[in-house]
């Protein structure tokens, strides 16, 4: 046996013909691996377009023949797909989260009207005022990080696992990448600051009068 190779939801194995013509009635075979060391993709097609020729002139019909390179590529861009459509995903989540964030927030000033005109009659300032309802913002969007990173603990594991069954083995680890988690952390910070920014503004354009009157 010259070696096992993981490459696909199966395991290839490889051997030499005679080996293997021994083990098989008549020692047909239905696929052939050429190894080659010649540089550039006009060399290697001109190798396959040669070997097609002399294959078909001795009798064997070739019904398909493909690089060793393209095989990885077509493989790759069928991960990259998941890839992506994971990552449209998170994005989507992002937007609606940050929406999420910006209605909550806008409620709560609608509803703390009357406390924000207080504050503005004992001469609180407008930078004061924009501060609370981010810091009121950012705790919970920190608040919100803080339960996402255990849930989402199990769920890589289901994912992985499916992902697993469907395309290739892919190892599971049960606990988070620092980097991805201080990444994270980073986003939701900054959404949270931009999901603020509206209702904070909002807060000052009611005046004291309007605000100290609302019931």
């Amino acid at each position: 046996m010259v070696g096992v190779v993981d490459g696909g939801p199966s395991s290839s194995a490889y051997v030499a013909r005679e080996s293997f013509a021994a083990l098989v009635a008549g020692g047909r075979v239905n696929l052939a691996v050429v190894s080659a060391s010649l540089p550039g993709a006009a060399s290697q097609f001109d190798l396959v377009q040669r070997l097609r020729a002399e294959l078909a002139a001795a009798g064997f019909e070739v019904q398909t023949s493909q690089l060793t390179t393209e095989h990885r590529r077509v493989i790759e861009d069928h991960l990259l797909m998941v890839a992506d459509f994971l990552g449209i995903m998170a994005q989507l989540m992002i937007v609606v989260g940050g929406l999420g964030l910006a209605s909550t927030m806008s409620l709560a000033v609608l509803e703390r009207t009357r406390e924000i005109g207080v504050l503005r009659a004992i001469g609180a300032r407008h930078r004061s005022i924009i501060t609370m309802i981010q810091v009121e913002g950012l705790v919970i969007a920190i608040l919100s990080w803080i339960v996402a990173i255990p849930l989402s603990l199990p769920m890589s594991v289901l994912l992985g696992q499916a992902f697993s069954r469907i395309m290739l083995p892919v190892p599971i680890t049960f606990l988070p990448n620092a980097a991805a988690v201080l990444s994270w952390f980073g986003v939701v910070v900054v959404v949270s600051l931009v999901a603020c920014t509206w209702p904070a503004f909002g807060a000052l354009r009611i005046t004291t009068a309007a605000a100290l009157a609302y019931e």
